[in-house]
């Protein structure tokens, strides 16, 4: 047996496994990992370009982004824990709204550093920017 089909069995029997733990893949859980993603990249980048708070020096920091790293699984375990939630009391509204929060999150998080790093934003994305976080202090209460 080769290595590529031993890599490719490993990774299909992985990907399998972790689909069947969330219940199946969504758009909901695919637009959350691209903006884990996109999120995770933007603060490389601000730490990369010296405009991150985050340091004294506001460069990068190990240590800073494998805290980063450890936020973003924690709120995929999260997710998981919703689905066990829903499978047993028999509902489908726990992970879908987790989800719908975490993605808010994430996009407030992805906007906030795009500015740090000094992209323009348009009028639009700062209001819609505000309301997002009004409603996920509101969801937080």
């Amino acid at each position: 047996m080769s290595t590529k089909v031993i890599i490719s069995t490993i990774s299909g029997a992985l990907t399998a496994l972790v689909t069947a733990a969330y219940g199946g893949w969504s758009a909901g859980l695919t637009t959350l990992f691209c903006f884990i993603i996109v999120d995770f990249v933007f603060g490389l980048l601000l730490g990369i370009l010296n405009k991150s708070s985050k340091t004294a020096t506001g460069g990068l920091s190990s240590s800073i982004a494998f805290r980063g790293i450890c936020k973003k699984i924690v709120i995929l375990l999260l997710v998981f824990c919703m689905y066990r939630i829903d499978l047993t009391i028999g509902t489908a509204y726990f992970k879908d709204a987790t989800i719908i929060a975490f993605i808010i999150s994430e996009f407030i998080s992805i906007i906030e550093n795009a500015g740090l790093i000094g992209v323009p934003m348009p009028a639009i994305v700062t209001k819609a920017l505000d309301v997002l976080n009004s409603k996920m202090e509101d969801l937080i209460k």
